[in-house]
């Protein structure tokens, strides 16, 4: 079974991830990925501090993009290679963000959406265990439902922004570890996102990420996966990866689970432009 290209990956530029841009290409190529996406973090400097060393400086930014367009070049004869942006949503500085990225747009083929701090009670709470959290939402506090409300309420947000070409690790707020106290209510906000989805021209991607976290489930999780599906919302694959091994990580897997579940084609952008490439 021929894999998709693999549309999220970071290198050492986001100072959380491991190797060079090149050993990214390297690694796609030698599993035979049509595709490869460089999406490193845009940088966080607009969000609170304990944010900034997870993602690349202004700075950096030219060297990046310069180095991504030689090696798309170096190796356009074996694979394509996508360059493009993991970039946070926080709406207070959605506009400044727009700003610091109008420029480099056009070099772009896509942007990934994705929130990685949660405004919640006057904090942006970071989405990772690593992190330490208010007081306030320790996990048997009658508070946890509400960060989960909010995250879903914040996604809706990103989504109808019409800013991103792809949302990034859809319900990533479970690698917090907290329950739904009302899974209803929680699956009535994750219904809202879907249907702001399904009228956008976003595509949203399967994150073989958390198959590497203890909680071992794809991101999206198996009920959200059946509605994108069902409603032919675009999907693209990613690993996420942050070292060259975890390119294309339990790509035939996950693949042949979506095949089951009914999924027909899978969407490829090039500049911010989407086309479905049948699966048969």
């Amino acid at each position: 079974m021929s894999l998709p290209g693999d549309y999220h990956t970071h290198s050492f530029l986001c100072n959380h991830a491991t190797g060079q841009l090149s050993d990214y290409i390297h690694a796609a190529i030698s599993l035979g990925l049509p595709e490869i996406g460089l999406s490193g973090h845009f940088p966080m400097h607009l969000l609170p501090s304990q944010f900034h060393k997870y993602a690349m400086s202004i700075s950096q930014l030219n060297s990046y993009l310069n180095s991504a367009k030689e090696l798309k070049k170096k190796f356009s004869s074996k694979i394509e290679t996508k360059i493009a942006f993991e970039v946070d949503f926080h709406k207070p500085i959605l506009s400044q963000y727009k700003q610091a990225l109008k420029p480099i747009l056009p070099d772009l083929d896509y942007l990934i959406g994705s929130i990685h701090g949660c405004s919640w009670n006057g904090y942006i709470i970071p989405i990772d265990s690593s992190f330490s959290l208010p007081n306030e939402l320790k996990q048997n506090d009658n508070g946890t439902d509400s960060l989960l409300l909010a995250y879903y309420d914040e996604l809706l947000d990103l989504v109808k922004s019409n800013y991103y070409d792809v949302l990034g690790h859809f319900d990533v707020i479970r690698k917090l570890g907290f329950i739904p106290e009302n899974l209803d209510l929680i699956n009535e906000r994750v219904f809202r996102v879907l249907d702001a989805l399904e009228v956008s021209n976003m595509a949203v991607e399967i994150n073989t990420s958390g198959l590497r976290k203890p909680g071992n489930e794809l991101y999206p999780n198996k009920l959200i996966i059946n509605e994108l599906i069902q409603r032919k919302i675009p999907l693209v694959m990613s690993s996420d990866a942050h070292r060259p091994d975890d390119v294309g990580y339990a790509f035939e897997s996950t693949m042949k689970f979506l095949r089951r579940k009914g999924l027909n084609s899978i969407c490829r952008i090039s500049s911010h432009e989407k086309t479905q490439f049948s699966l048969s």
